[in-house]
């Protein structure tokens, strides 16, 4: 049975269809030969036995026509009505000879031949008499006729009529015969028909039955092992037994494409599983670094605007200072349009000097202490000059930080010290300068008042006026030089302020870069926890499926 569980289902259902068919058509063909005899023996016995009967009653009729003609021949008086009647006698001889003819053409059985035979010889003696009685007739000598009518030709009579009842006997007999074989032959038939149809019912249940089991067993086999599939087991398989390893049933490639798609299924769920892992992972790490991330900027975020806040309070301390050098270069200004006022002053009293010599000393001294003060101007200068270079390289190396702005911008905090420290010294630095321009203020102030009282003296300084003189011309060329220096810290303060201002501006901007990207972590930081839940959703749904055990199979066929 290997060659019909590999049949296509097609040619399963046509090879059954066809049997039946066979078995019906078998069937149909007994029961229609059956049918057919009984048919022909109702012909036969009709045109045999009822035909020839049917034309028994004429026979009969005319017979006894022609015994009333030969009774009126013999009682005929006149010789025309002998004629007639003998005419008329003559006919229905030849019809009752052409009749029983007739019916026993139709029957050839022994029987109706030895009857025929007997009823043809009684009628030739039947005709023998009739002529002789209407002969006797004829000559008038009706005794004779009646005599004979009556023994010879009624012995004769007897036998004929005794023939005809025969004849009705014989067929009624054969009638009966073949009625008997017609029954028997149609209860044959019917028997032969109800087991024709007994075979057909049993065959087409037995193939009905056969090719159902040969659909359904390994339909459902099929239909319970997609149910496990679709349950979540993908470690079912279906394996292909040798009769069904290469069939073309539809069944058989419906399960080995079925066992495929359960490997495929496998397979693609497998790598989901593994992938979803990785992914899970994955997404774990990096929501634990997208919060650190978002925490880093916001932390990134507090510094800079700290560090923002320190750099507009460096910006303010700068432009005060540059608003102080600019005030002390004014006054060193008017300090040496005085000292010049003095000079002129002196080389115009010069000769008056000489009475004020000690006051000369001691314009003398205190203009040596505006020359120390001067020299401490220039180191006050200096520092101020190294504290706005250092600046420069500190608001280059926040720039440089705020750019890399990594690790929480721990490096601002040290450049914010670091500026805070150089303000600081700037601040100290101009506070200095002011004290030691005041300082130079009131000491000329002393000098001048030194001066007015040595006016009375001038004479006796005039030698000491003469130095004092050129102490004043160097003092001239200090203040100039103060005034040059102090122009230079006003225009590298200004320098410094605009520096610290485009800082304090570049800063603004990292920040709100910084705050932009603090809200991108946020968001970022949420996209990576949604991911996440995702991944862990993904491995849930995954985990319905049974992977696991690929050994598990189930056979078909």
């Amino acid at each position: 049975m290997k060659w019909y569980c590999a049949l296509p289902l097609g040619r399963k259902i046509l090879a059954g269809f066809l049997l039946v068919a066979a078995v019906s058509g078998l069937s149909g063909i007994l029961a229609a030969g059956s049918i057919y005899d009984v048919a022909a023996r109702a012909e036969r016995m009709y045109a045999g036995n009822l035909v020839p009967i049917s034309g028994l009653p004429e026979v009969v009729r005319e017979y006894q026509t022609s015994l009333c003609l030969l009774r009126d021949v013999v009682i005929d008086r006149s010789d025309q009505e002998r004629l007639e009647h003998r005419e008329l006698l003559r006919q229905s001889g030849g019809k009752v000879e052409k009749g029983l003819a007739a019916i026993f053409a139709s029957n050839r059985s022994p029987q109706a031949a030895a009857l025929q035979k007997s009823i043809t010889e009684d009628l030739k003696l039947f005709g023998f008499f009739r002529d002789k009685i209407v002969d006797l007739a004829a000559q008038g000598r009706q005794d004779e006729a009646v005599n004979i009518m009556r023994n010879q030709g009624g012995d004769v009579i007897a036998r004929v009529d005794k023939g005809i009842g025969e004849i009705v006997a014989l067929n009624k007999a054969q009638a009966g015969k073949r009625h008997a074989e017609n029954t028997q032959a149609a209860r044959l038939a019917l028997a032969l028909s109800a087991a024709c149809l007994s075979l057909g019912v049993a065959a087409a249940l037995a193939i009905g039955y056969f090719l159902s089991r040969s659909i359904t067993a390994p339909l459902s086999a099929v239909a319970g092992k997609v149910a496990e599939i679709a349950a979540g087991d993908l470690t079912v398989r279906l394996d292909a037994t040798p009769a069904t390893a290469g069939s073309r049933n539809q069944l058989h490639v419906l399960s080995r494409h079925v066992d495929k798609m359960a490997q495929t299924l496998h397979s693609v769920v497998s790598c989901i599983v593994s992938e979803s892992g990785k992914l899970s992972a994955a997404s774990g790490v990096l929501n634990n670094r997208s919060i650190g991330l978002a925490a880093g900027a916001e932390s990134a975020r507090e510094q800079m605007e700290m560090v923002a806040l320190s750099s507009a309070e460096i910006d303010g301390a700068a432009s005060e200072i540059a608003r102080n050098c600019s005030v002390a270069a004014d006054n060193v200004t008017q300090a040496n349009r005085a000292v010049e006022s003095a000079c002129r002053i002196m080389g115009e009293t010069i000769e008056t000097m000489q009475v004020v010599g000690e006051q000369s000393r001691e314009t003398s001294a205190a203009l040596s202490q505006l020359g120390e003060r001067s020299l401490q101007i220039g180191e006050i200068a200096g520092t101020i000059n190294d504290i706005a270079d250092q600046t420069n390289l500190l608001a280059l190396n926040a720039a440089i930080e705020a750019a890399r702005a990594g690790e929480q911008g721990r490096g601002f905090a040290v450049v914010a010290n670091e500026v805070r420290a150089l303000a600081t010294r700037t601040t100290t630095a101009t506070s200095e300068i002011e004290q030691m321009i005041r300082s130079i203020q009131a000491e000329t102030r002393l000098a001048m008042n030194a001066m007015e009282r040595g006016v009375a003296e001038a004479e006796q300084g005039v030698v000491k006026a003469h130095c004092t003189g050129e102490a004043l011309a160097a003092v001239t060329a200090t203040i100039e030089a103060i005034a040059l220096e102090v122009s230079h810290i006003a225009t590298a303060a200004e320098e410094q302020s605009l520096s610290v201002h485009a800082m304090t501006g570049n800063i603004g901007r990292v920040t709100g870069v910084i705050r932009e990207s603090g809200g991108g972590a946020h968001d970022f930081a949420g996209a990576a926890a949604r991911m996440h839940l995702v991944a862990e959703e993904l491995q849930s749904l995954v985990g319905r499926f049974t992977i696991s055990q690929p050994d598990r199979a189930a056979s078909y066929g």
